[in-house]
């Protein structure tokens, strides 16, 4: 018996088999997500910087509420609340939301309202 008449090579180009196709890569300038990523926290001056931890120790020591502006890598974030602590230790702020609470870094803070 022949062999070629037992297997019969696939046809090239056929309907089953379709060539692959390469997607161009995206480039970074169409995609906002990585776009942002190269945001630059602003730096604060050391009189800026006073006055920022002069708003949180009011809010603590009179329970006023503020709103504290973070700087986050792709967007800012704000958070509503009334300072409840300080560790100067670990540079951590505290403030409490309600019945919920949140603990951030002083060196994040860019604004306080």
């Amino acid at each position: 018996m022949n062999r070629k008449a037992l297997y019969k090579e696939p046809e090239k180009n056929s309907s089953r088999e379709s060539p692959v196709m390469m997607r161009p890569e995206r480039s970074d300038t169409t995609d906002p997500v990585k776009r942002q990523t190269n945001r630059m926290k602003p730096v604060l001056t050391e009189a800026q910087q006073q006055e920022l931890f002069g708003k949180l120790k009011a809010s603590r020591s009179k329970a006023l509420p503020v709103t504290v502006t973070l700087f986050r890598e792709h967007e800012d974030r704000q958070v509503a609340g009334i300072v409840t602590a300080f560790d100067p230790r670990y540079n951590l702020i505290k403030v409490e939301k309600g019945a919920a609470w949140e603990v951030f870094q002083f060196d994040d803070v860019i604004r306080v309202e």
